[in-house]
């Protein structure tokens, strides 16, 4: 995505195809994970923006812990 995202949220986000190639995980699973309030995001039209520092911490607690984290996801 060519515009300086940070510029116009005031925040590090990227889409959440973008994110999803990045962290590794799908677009499905971090829209999910917005939706339930799990990480920073929101909807602009149809597409997902997720905070990359939300994301990356999400993800980071998830591997330490994934038991922990997957009853929290599904709370």
């Amino acid at each position: 995505m060519s515009p300086d995202l940070k510029k116009i949220f005031g925040k590090d986000v990227v889409p959440s195809t973008e994110a999803s190639k990045v962290f590794g995980v799908t677009n499905d699973y971090i829209t999910q994970l917005c939706r339930r309030g799990k990480v920073s995001g929101f909807l602009i039209g149809r597409l997902w923006f997720v905070e990359k520092k939300s994301l990356k911490l999400f993800l980071r607690e998830w591997e330490r812990e994934p038991v922990k984290v997957m009853t929290y996801i599904m709370k």
